[in-house]
């Protein structure tokens, strides 16, 4: 079975900040199937990561000029707030993708196309595959649908036509799957599969370096994240004389804005920044963590479908303060996790003084039972279920 997978997001080099979700469900499915990756072409060349045989990377031009086909460092919605000029690159990179996407379908001949997000991604797979008499299906993430609602009817023309050409789809989340109206959707035709995470945050072997007062948050910078609230719900601790440490790991179009909030309240004696940390490394920073916040929000266009950055830690039996309002609260407890209002910093806040409030055995269960949760995205069963649902049985 020959499978073309259409997705913005792939990462090819070993020191890239690229998430590698795709990645990893791909390399989890049968290996009898051939997959072709049509990705964008990164802007410089990296170190490539180890693939399976039966993967091929087709990378395409997006723009005249290599150098400036960037919209991966940042994705396409942040690159656009960035800069209103990488609108056009993201025009190119609809065009592009179009006609990649035709040629090599007509090319290869595959039995499936399979597109992640429902736009651009998704809309372009099933124009193609209307075309050439190619199934599709594809698995939405989240945000792309919120941004197609809020415009309207051009927005429901771009769903609705995805929808009704496309074979089989997947919602990351219960929540992502509510953002497209219920008449459109075939139940019989869609599931709820989320993401999974590495192998290597189960494998790796934990370690006991556990500092106290040393908190992290990890993933992008960006407005939905929820990092100022964050921040400002740290300097209420910091201000009844608690002591701590945050690190925050990450790239993004807000990093510089809160860089500017820390110093502004007099917090960088207490909040660290660092650049992207590849796996390894990641996990190290995790288990010396005593405590990791997921404090997104939800605004106009955007909202966290997942994060995978909550499973990560719980798998890694952190203990996680997270915002009610992401894609993934169907999952969580008060046995499992701390769960805080979307937004509000007094209720962050009391949830740190919850936190610090725990006795061992309080902590031990949280983990222990986040550690559960976490057993749920291992990719062995993602990939599988994922397949089989989407492709059906060879």
């Amino acid at each position: 079975m020959r499978i073309i997978v259409n997705t913005s997001t792939y990462r090819e080099g070993l020191q890239e900040p690229t998430p590698s979700f795709i990645n990893n469900l791909i390399n989890n499915m049968s290996k009898d199937k051939s997959f072709y990756i049509l990705y964008p072409m990164k802007s410089s060349s990296r170190l490539p990561l180890p693939k399976n045989k039966n993967i091929t990377l087709i990378p395409y031009r997006y723009f005249f000029f290599k150098k400036f086909q960037t919209l991966d460092k940042l994705g396409l919605l942040p690159s656009i707030k960035k800069n209103n000029l990488n609108f056009v690159k993201v025009l190119f990179l609809i065009l592009f993708q179009f006609v990649n996407l035709l040629v090599f379908s007509v090319k290869l001949k595959p039995d499936y196309i399979y597109a992640h997000w429902v736009f651009p991604q998704a809309f372009i797979s099933s124009i193609v595959g209307k075309l050439l008499n190619i199934k599709v299906v594809f698995t939405s993430h989240g945000s792309d649908v919120l941004i197609l609602r809020k415009i309207k009817y051009l927005g429901n023309f771009i769903v609705k036509f995805t929808l009704k050409n496309s074979s089989k789809y997947t919602f990351v989340s219960s929540k992502n799957k509510t953002f497209i109206p219920s008449n459109f959707i075939d139940s019989n035709s869609s599931s709820v599969i989320p993401m999974g995470i590495s192998d290597e945050f189960y494998n790796t072997e934990k370690t006991n370096h556990e500092s106290k007062g040393s908190f992290l948050y990890f993933g992008r910078l960006v407005d939905y994240k929820g990092v100022d609230i964050l921040i400002q719900s740290l300097k209420k601790i910091k201000d009844s004389g608690l002591f701590f440490n945050l690190n925050i790991i990450g790239e993004g179009v807000e990093k510089n804005n809160l860089i500017n909030l820390v110093n502004e309240l007099n917090m960088s004696d207490n909040v660290k920044f660092h650049n992207f940390k590849n796996t390894p490394e990641l996990i190290k920073i995790i288990d010396h963590s005593e405590l990791v916040f997921i404090p997104s929000i939800e605004i106009k266009n955007q909202f966290e479908a997942g994060p995978l950055s909550l499973i990560e830690s719980l798998a890694r039996e952190k203990v996680c303060i997270v915002s009610n309002s992401i894609g993934f609260v169907d999952y969580l407890n008060s046995k499992n996790s701390i769960v805080f209002k979307s937004g509000d910093i007094e209720s962050l806040y009391h949830s740190i003084l919850k936190f610090i409030n725990l006795n061992e055995d309080e902590k031990k269960l949280i983990q222990t039972n986040g550690i559960k949760v976490s057993q749920k995205f291992n990719y062995s069963k993602i990939s599988h279920e994922t397949e089989t649902f989407l492709f059906g049985r060879d």
